[in-house]
Order: C-alpha cells, then sequence, then structure tokens
C-alpha cells in the first residue's frame, strides 16, 4: 500500500487479513478505500457489507450488499446475506424475499437458514417455516 496507495486489491487484501484478526473497523475503512478506488469491485463491496454487519452498522450492510448484488446479479452468498441484514434490521418482508431468492439460487441455504442466529426472529413465522421447511 505504501508503493502504490491507489492499487484497489491490495487495500482489499488488507480489509481481509484485518477482518479475519478481529479488527472490523479497521476492515471496513480499508474495504472502503477498495471500493472507492474500484466502485464495480463486487467483492470488496461484500466483504464491505459483512465487516459493517458485524459492527451493527445493518443499514450501511444492506446498502453495500444491494450494490454487490448491482454488480453481480446473482450471487447466492451476497442474496443471503442481504436476507440476514434486512432480518437484523427488523425488515421481514425484505428478509423473506431476498431468503427465498438465495435458496433458489443455491440450495444449501435452506437448512444453514434454519440454525442462522440472524434469522432468529424469524424461526416461529409461517412462511420463514414454508421457505426453509421446518
Amino acid at each position: 500500500i505504501e508503493l502504490k496507495p491507489n492499487f484497489n486489491a491490495a487495500w482489499y487484501n488488507l480489509g481481509n487479513t484485518l477482518a479475519k484478526n478481529g479488527q472490523i473497523k479497521e476492515a471496513i475503512g480499508a474495504y472502503r478505500k477498495a471500493v472507492e478506488l474500484k466502485p464495480d469491485f463486487e467483492e470488496a463491496w461484500t466483504n464491505l457489507g459483512v465487516s459493517l454487519a458485524k459492527n451493527g452498522q445493518i443499514k450501511e450492510a444492506i446498502e453495500a450488499f444491494n450494490k454487490a448484488i448491482e454488480l453481480k446479479p446473482g450471487d447466492a452468498d451476497v442474496v443471503y446475506n442481504l436476507a440476514c441484514a434486512y432480518t437484523l434490521n427488523n425488515e421481514r418482508e425484505n428478509a423473506l424475499f431476498n431468503l427465498k431468492n438465495a435458496i433458489q439460487l443455491d440450495y444449501k441455504y435452506k437448512k444453514m437458514a434454519q440454525k442462522d442466529e440472524d434469522f432468529k426472529s424469524l424461526w416461529n413465522n409461517t412462511e420463514f417455516k414454508q421457505i426453509t421447511g421446518t
């Protein structure tokens, strides 16, 4: 980064390292720099969303996930993360809509959602039970 401060991949990789080491706030800064330098960097938007969600910045995480989906529609991981974020933001309809889409894109999310604590507030919801088969 010192040699090439405008190298977006370096900022992205730094963000990944910081996030892996639990330095979430610092990771957010690195991911923000990566997307500032390369606004169409879908993976950086995704990881920014994950880090923002971990930091309790749910509305900003939703924005980051939506940007990632705009850049790469059909990415099941991002759609699932968006569903989680909507759930944490008490946006039930958006959460269920995106969870259903994530499961259609990748069936593994059907079982994952059944145990994912992010969906705990929906575990007794009739539509959630229909979508996840619980």
